[in-house]
């Protein structure tokens, strides 16, 4: 440190400059000197302007004091500055910044030499966060934003396709798209493979079929008339069972009564049905001889369908006096026994058409002769099957009744037709 003193020079010894000269000089004298740092810490002792050592060292400082101190190289590496670091918010960085005054100090990645103690560590808020004095941290809830996680392929995506409890992993199309279910008649879900080809249609069972020649098949039509307990294998077409199935039946009819005194009545005729009872007709009822006036056998029913038919009911009787014949009762197929209108001479009842499930006709009579009551007609019965199309179903087609044996100069009553069973299965 230098502090510059420029005195005048004496020119004359005249007692008048000499005192005023020796004036001036002592007052340069005494201004240098209050600039002069004071050893003993005489005020004024503060510096006005920088101190600048050129390179040169200040010895034998003290230990620090306080904050304003200066610290010495010992005082860095082996004494605990106590500092005081702010509250931290937002996610937590490598690096903390300790400002003091007007100058920030970074530190970085702080190596065990150099650590905070736990207890010494502030509370954390934002997306992490901790308890005052604990390193123990806890991410909030909602914190994690798409934009903080792992980035991930392109066309990825995040799940568990291992089938067990794991770790989320990043899984891709194909993946994904195998871990899906298939749709089904009940279950919505993806579409399965075509297995190739130009012309496959997808079922609504989820099944790819191909047309035979590029072209959908006419639907399967079998007409069945006589059987009991059957079996109706469910055609296919290009392996494939067919998108509905419609079935139409009617009952047997029932035999006519026989007339004359001592006539038998005759049988009814027996239901046609398909499916284990998916559907049903039943058949129509036997005329009787001598029946109570104004009574009628009444026409077989239908349950199952969407389309279920009552049988015509057969002829009413009546008694002593009816030369002709009465009529059987027809179905929907029509074919009822015809009425008989030879009364000179006992004749044997009109049967019903073949197979039309309709009733017998009652025999032609004389005047005197005790008359019958006619067959009815069998029920029908119409329906489709438009889901879980089966590979088979048992079927019966009714039996005929007959008719009943001719009295005291009578005659036989006609018999009833069999039942008839139609099946269309379609594959559009």
């Amino acid at each position: 440190m230098a502090i510059n003193v420029s005195l005048a020079q004496l020119t004359t010894l005249n007692n008048t400059s000499i005192l005023g000269q020796i004036n001036s000089n002592n007052a340069i004298i005494q201004t240098a000197l209050t600039d002069a740092v004071s050893r003993s810490g005489q005020l004024p002792n503060n510096m006005q302007s920088p101190l600048d050592m050129n390179s040169n060292q200040i010895f034998n400082l003290p230990p620090p004091a306080t904050g304003n101190s200066p610290a010495r190289l010992n005082d860095i590496t082996s004494t605990t500055i106590p500092v005081s670091f702010p509250t931290l918010i937002g996610d937590v960085t490598g690096s903390v910044n300790i400002s003091t005054g007007n100058t920030t100090t970074t530190v970085q990645n702080v190596s065990t030499a150099g650590s905070i103690k736990a207890s010494a560590m502030p509370a954390l808020t934002g997306d992490v966060t901790t308890s005052a004095g604990s390193v123990s941290t806890t991410i909030v809830s909602n914190a994690v934003t798409n934009a903080k996680l792992a980035t991930i392929p392109a066309h990825a995506y995040k799940g568990n396709n291992t089938g067990s409890t794991a770790t989320a992993n990043d899984i891709t199309s194909t993946q994904l798209t195998a871990d899906l279910n298939q749709f089904t008649t009940s279950l919505q879900g993806v579409v399965p493979g075509s297995g190739g080809g130009t012309t496959n249609f997808l079922r609504a069972d989820g099944t790819w079929n191909t047309p035979a020649g590029g072209s959908f098949s006419a639907p399967n039509i079998q007409i069945f008339t006589t059987a009991t307990t059957a079996t109706y294998t469910t055609p296919t077409f290009n392996s494939a069972l067919p998108l509905y199935i419609h079935v139409m039946m009617v009952g047997a009819g029932g035999g006519a009564g026989g007339t004359g005194a001592g006539g038998g009545a005759g049988t009814a005729g027996t239901a046609s049905s398909f499916g284990t009872a998916l559907f049903v007709a039943n058949g129509g009822a036997n005329g009787v001889n001598s029946p109570t006036a104004g009574t009628f056998p009444s026409g077989g029913t239908a349950t199952g369908g969407q389309i279920n038919v009552q049988g015509q009911n057969g002829s009413p009787n009546s008694v002593n006096g009816n030369a002709a014949g009465l009529i059987g009762g027809s179905s929907f197929y029509g074919g009822g026994g015809a009425a008989q209108t030879n009364n000179s001479a006992a004749t044997t009842g009109d049967a019903a058409k073949t197979n039309s499930g309709s009733g017998g006709a009652v025999g032609g009579i004389t005047a005197a002769v005790i008359s019958a009551s006619s067959g009815a007609s069998g029920g029908y019965c119409e329906g489709w099957i438009t889901s879980s199309i089966a590979a088979s179903y048992s079927y019966t087609v009714g039996a005929k009744g007959t008719g009943g044996a001719a009295g005291t100069s009578g005659s036989i009553g006609g018999a009833g037709a069999d039942g008839r069973i139609t099946v269309v299965a379609y594959w559009q």
